[in-house]
C-alpha cells in the first residue's frame, strides 16, 4: 500500500502569508513606525503609504519563504519528509512543554525569553 503525501497548495502558502503578515508582532513594528511618523509631523497619506508599504513587504517575504520551503521539499524524497515532519513535531512540543513550565515557574532554569542582558541592550 502506497502513502500519499500533498505539499500545500499554493493557496494555503497565499493565505498563510497574509495572515502572518498582520501579526501582533508585525503591528508592534508596524505602530512603532507610525508613532515615528507622528512625532515628525508626516502627513496621514504617506503614513499609510509606508504602513501599507510595510505590510505587503511582510506578506512577499513569507511568500517567498512559503514558496522556497515548498519547492526545498518536493525534491525531498518522501521517507525523509516524514522525518523531518517528526523531528519539526518534536521540537514544537519540546517548545511548548518550556512554555508551559514558564506559566508555572518563571525564571527558573531553561527559559525560551530573551536573556536579560539582550533584554537591557534592547530596551536600552
Amino acid at each position: 500500500m502506497a502513502v500519499e503525501a500533498y505539499l500545500p497548495a499554493l493557496a494555503t502558502v497565499v493565505g498563510a502569508a497574509a495572515i502572518d503578515s498582520i501579526n501582533p508582532c508585525a503591528i508592534g513594528v508596524l505602530i512603532l513606525m507610525v508613532s515615528v511618523l507622528l512625532a515628525t509631523h508626516q502627513s496621514t497619506r504617506k503614513m499609510l503609504l509606508l504602513g501599507s508599504l510595510y505590510v505587503f513587504a511582510v506578506f512577499a517575504t513569507y511568500l517567498l519563504a512559503g514558496l522556497g520551503l515548498m519547492y526545498f521539499l518536493s525534491g525531498l524524497p518522501l521517507y525523509l519528509s516524514e522525518y523531518i515532519a517528526i523531528a519539526v513535531g518534536v521540537l514544537i512540543i519540546i517548545a511548548g512543554l518550556f512554555e508551559i513550565k514558564d506559566y508555572f515557574w518563571y525564571g527558573r532554569w531553561f527559559s525560551l525569553t530573551i536573556p536579560g542582558f539582550f533584554a537591557k541592550k534592547l530596551h536600552n
